[in-house]
């Protein structure tokens, strides 16, 4: 799971951009030579006798070259089944790796626009782990649609041996106050025989250009997993 945050793009200021908290990528590329530590906790209620928890989502982009960055995203997960003996299982989630490339500058209604290439690997807790690296491909836009309000989508595709799945993104973003930002999102993830329809909030604090906190909460409209999570986290730009 991993968030955005296109709001911030619309400010006069240039505060990080970071990919958090929603379920979005920011179209947005780290700076040269900068360094992003983003961090999230998440409870998600699955059904009503499993629930996860997300104790450290951790996604680190660092500024190779000016419009390249590389990425890695780490989970520390917990899952837990209460139907039966309290099973529990924790771990380590598989890494994840990758790049994003900008591709093209915000020019009146052609959005910003980026690409992430990634891959989740064959490795960690094996009760999270795929049964291959899974690659996966994302376009991310982005407009300001005035100085307060602005507008992210993606389009994904992950291409793993046995089924492919596409993505779908669309977040909406209001700068209230200064430092204060609040989102709206909907996401689809699509493959055979199988989909999942969720929408989200919450709020970003922008404590500094350099600093940021937030808060987030779901739910699932298409009747399958989760029912609804709920997740805070910060971010720092080094």
């Amino acid at each position: 799971m991993v968030i955005g945050n296109f709001v911030l793009s619309a400010q006069k200021s240039e505060p990080m951009i970071t990919d958090r908290p929603t379920q979005s990528a920011t179209s947005a590329v780290v700076p040269k030579s900068r360094f992003l530590a983003e961090y999230g906790f998440i409870y998600e209620k699955i059904n009503t006798n499993l629930e996860n928890i997300t104790f450290a989502n951790f996604l680190f982009r660092y500024g190779l070259i000016q419009g390249l960055e590389l990425r890695v995203t780490q989970n520390i997960l917990q899952s837990e089944n209460t139907s039966n003996t309290n099973e529990r299982i924790s771990g380590y989630s598989p890494t994840t790796v990758g790049t994003k490339i900008h591709l093209a500058d915000e020019n009146g209604w052609i959005p910003q626009i980026s690409i992430i290439a990634q891959v989740t690997l064959e490795n960690g807790e094996p009760a999270f782990s795929p049964d291959q690296d899974v690659p996966e491909i994302r376009f991310n836009f982005s407009n300001a649609l005035s100085e307060k309000v602005s507008l992210g989508y993606n389009l994904g595709l992950g291409v793993p041996a046995k089924q492919p799945y596409t993505l779908y993104m669309l977040v909406l973003g209001y700068t209230f106050t200064k430092g204060w930002t609040a989102f709206i999102e909907s996401y689809l993830f699509l493959e055979d025989n199988f989909s999942e329809f969720s929408i989200n909030s919450g709020l970003i604090y922008t404590v500094s250009n350099r600093f940021q906190l937030d808060i987030s909460s779901g739910v699932n409209l298409s009747g399958v997993f989760p029912d609804y999570f709920i997740g805070f986290g910060a971010a720092r730009e080094f």
